[in-house]
């Protein structure tokens, strides 16, 4: 009869597997807060409890607490912020097993829903996550980390540019293929490009 193991056991065969996957990352600055074989095991609880993108693996791997007021009194001018009906605060705790430091934060926000903190929790998440999809895509697809548009109002432009074409490109269901390929197509055929634009 093969043998039980019980989670710790299951989680040192566990890095016992990818005990010889080589650190892709750079170690000569010193500079790694977390060990490659916690990454590994955080990453993966992350996914099994529903985790579907990397802001929300990193919101895994944090002590987050969410505490919501309603009490917007002591706030001077409060009543000028039309339908604000709470104010949030993330407390986060992140334990750094190669330094051994702990570094705590604390962010603010405002709301118009009621003070319920896992709501309010849950709706901060996905407004980040949905930034970091976006941004992430924006920079695979047209290098916008690698921009150098400086002058006047030429990068917010740009922006707004290509987060248009970006929605008109996820808005075409027809090909099942990479926006990437659909680009290039809607450079080499003007009937797709107009049916990108709806002509």
């Amino acid at each position: 009869m093969a043998k039980t193991l019980g989670p710790e056991g299951q989680a040192a065969e566990f890095l016992k597997h990818f005990s010889s996957l080589k650190d892709p990352r750079r170690t000569t600055k010193g500079n790694l807060q977390h060990l490659l074989s916690d990454i590994i095991i955080l990453t993966v609880s992350a996914i099994i409890c529903g985790a579907d993108n990397w802001e929300l693996v990193e919101v895994f791997g944090k002590n987050r607490t969410c505490y919501a007021y309603s009490e917007l009194g002591h706030i001077e001018g409060y009543e000028k912020w039309e339908g604000l009906k709470s104010i949030v605060k993330i407390e986060t705790e992140t334990y750094e097993k190669v330094s051994g430091k702990t570094t705590k934060e604390q962010r603010y926000s405002i709301s118009s829903l009621p003070p319920d903190a896992k709501v309010l929790n849950n709706n901060i998440r996905k407004h980040w996550s949905v930034e970091n999809d976006l941004h992430w895509t924006l920079d695979v697809e047209f290098g916008v980390d690698r921009s150098r548009k400086r002058t006047r109002n030429a990068a917010e432009n740009h922006n707004i540019v290509l987060k248009l074409v970006m929605t008109m490109l996820a808005m075409d269901n027809s090909k099942k293929t990479s926006k990437r390929s659909k680009r290039l197509k809607a450079a080499l055929d003007p009937k797709y490009r107009d049916k990108l634009w709806g002509f």
